[in-house]
C-alpha cells in the first residue's frame, strides 16, 4: 500500500480481522488519515487513533467530502485571510476588509442565516452599504444552492466562479540547480512589490500578515524577486494564495518550485493537507495542481447585489 497522497484526508479503511467458515472477516474504520508506516493510522471522530497493519489492510479510500466537510474548510481559509471587521448574521459571516480583495470583503455563507433567506440577503446589502462597500456573497456551492437560487432571483449577479481544490503536503524534493525558495514570517519589500504589482494598501498588509503562522515564499533572480506565493497553517491545514510569477519568467517551472517551498514550509509545521483557490477558467493553474496531486473538494461563486 502506498496511498501517502491520501494522508490527512478523511478514508474508509477496510481491514481483514479473521475468517468464519472459511471466509474472511472485514472490518471498517473511517477517520482521518495521519500516518503510514508499518501501520496505517487512523484518527476517529472521538480523537482516538486506530493503528492497523498495513498486512491486514484489505482497501483504503477518501470518503468524499460533504456538506460538513466543505463548510469547515472555507471557515478555516477564512481564518487565513482574515479581515481586520467582521460580524455575524446567524451562519453567515459578514467581512469587511476595506475593500482590498473579495475574499476579505464578502458574506461568506456557512450555513442557516437564522432568518429567512430573503431577509438575510437584504440585510447583507445593508450591512455592506453602510460600510461604503460592494454588497457581494461567497456561496459555497453545491452546498448553499438553495441560497445561490434566492440570490440569483433578487438580482445578485454572479461575479466570479472558483474551484476550491485539496491535496497532499509533501517535503520538497530538490534537485539539478533549483534555486532556493526562501519563506519568511513577513513580507520583504521585493515579495509586497511583485504581488498585485505592488498595489497593497495598508489594510491589505495587515491582512496577509495577521495569522499566526503564516509564511512569504519567493525566488529571486539577479533581476530580483521573480515568483512568490503565501501560506498559512491553520487547524493543521495549509492555505496556498498569492502565487505570482513575473510576465517573462512563466512556464519555467517557478510555481512549481514556490508551491514546493510552501509545502514544505507547511509540513514542517504540522500541516496535514493544503487547500486553495483556482478560477475555474485558469487551464494552466488547474493543470498544475493536478500534476500536483491536487482534486476538486468544492466551489466558491461570488455574487453582488445589483443596483
Amino acid at each position: 500500500m502506498r496511498d501517502f497522497d491520501l494522508i490527512g484526508s478523511r478514508v474508509v479503511l477496510r481491514s481483514r480481522v479473521g475468517e468464519r467458515d472459511g471466509r474472511p472477516l472485514f472490518s471498517d474504520v473511517i477517520g482521518e488519515l495521519v500516518e503510514i508506516t508499518d501501520t496505517a493510522a487512523v484518527r476517529q471522530a472521538d480523537g482516538s487513533v486506530r493503528r492497523i497493519p498495513i498486512s491486514a489492510v484489505h482497501r483504503l479510500k477518501a470518503v468524499p467530502p460533504g456538506r460538513a466537510d466543505a463548510l469547515a474548510l472555507a471557515e478555516v481559509a477564512a481564518r487565513g485571510w482574515p479581515a481586520p471587521r467582521t460580524g455575524w448574521l446567524g451562519r453567515w459571516l459578514l467581512r469587511d476588509g476595506g475593500g482590498w480583495t473579495m475574499r476579505a470583503n464578502s458574506a461568506l455563507l456557512l450555513g442557516d442565516p437564522g432568518r429567512p433567506v430573503m431577509d438575510a440577503l437584504a440585510e447583507v446589502a445593508r450591512w455592506y452599504r453602510e460600510r461604503d462597500l460592494t454588497p457581494r456573497l461567497a456561496i459555497p456551492l453545491p452546498w448553499l444552492a438553495t441560497a445561490d437560487r434566492a440570490a440569483d432571483r433578487t438580482g445578485w449577479v454572479t461575479e466570479l466562479d472558483l474551484a476550491v481544490l485539496t491535496g497532499p503536503v509533501a517535503p520538497r524534493r530538490p534537485g539539478g540547480d533549483v534555486p532556493e525558495v526562501r519563506v519568511e514570517p513577513v513580507p520583504s519589500d521585493g515579495w509586497l512589490g511583485r504581488y498585485r504589482a505592488g498595489a497593497i494598501p495598508p489594510v491589505g498588509r495587515a491582512i496577509l500578515t495577521a495569522p499566526e503562522q503564516v509564511g512569504f515564499a519567493s525566488l529571486t533572480d539577479g533581476t530580483g524577486v521573480v515568483a512568490i506565493g503565501r501560506g498559512v497553517v491553520t487547524d493543521r491545514w495549509l492555505g496556498v494564495a498569492a502565487i505570482e510569477v513575473h510576465p517573462t519568467r512563466r512556464r519555467q517551472g517557478l510555481a512549481r518550485q514556490i508551491m514546493a517551498g510552501l509545502l514544505a514550509w507547511g509540513a514542517e509545521r504540522g500541516a496535514a493537507r493544503c487547500h486553495l483557490q483556482v478560477e475555474l477558467d485558469n487551464a494552466a493553474a488547474l493543470a498544475l495542481y493536478a500534476d500536483l496531486g491536487f482534486t476538486p473538494h468544492h466551489r466558491y461563486r461570488y455574487r453582488t447585489a445589483g443596483s
